[in-house]
């Protein structure tokens, strides 16, 4: 059974984006706008199955054998796409805050 990732998902929690930005001060401002991006680039820039599998590890808290199981993949490939996925997240990221 494949779930569907809704736009009001993609409404991020603080804890989300310092897994994805990592730690630091804590700065509304640049919180907000790291946010956004982050918002626009997995909107924008991930596959649809890389979605679904972020929105369930990090939202759902599930763990990477539950997703397989209900994806009907195996653990490893949910956690080669977890991983393609940080790092286009990353990617895009780093090019977004700097410029």
């Amino acid at each position: 059974m494949l779930t569907r990732v809704s736009e009001q998902a993609l409404e991020f929690n603080r804890q989300f984006i310092q897994d994805m930005l990592g730690t630091g001060k804590d700065n509304r401002h640049h919180l907000a706008l790291a946010q956004k991006a982050l918002h626009d680039i997995i909107t924008q820039e991930l596959t649809s199955r890389q979605k679904e599998i972020l929105m369930m590890y990090y939202f759902e808290h599930r763990n990477t054998v539950e997703i397989g199981k209900i994806l009907g993949i195996s653990k490893s490939t949910v956690s080669r796409t977890m991983s393609r996925a940080k790092q286009r997240i990353y990617k895009h990221m780093r090019f977004t805050l700097i410029t």
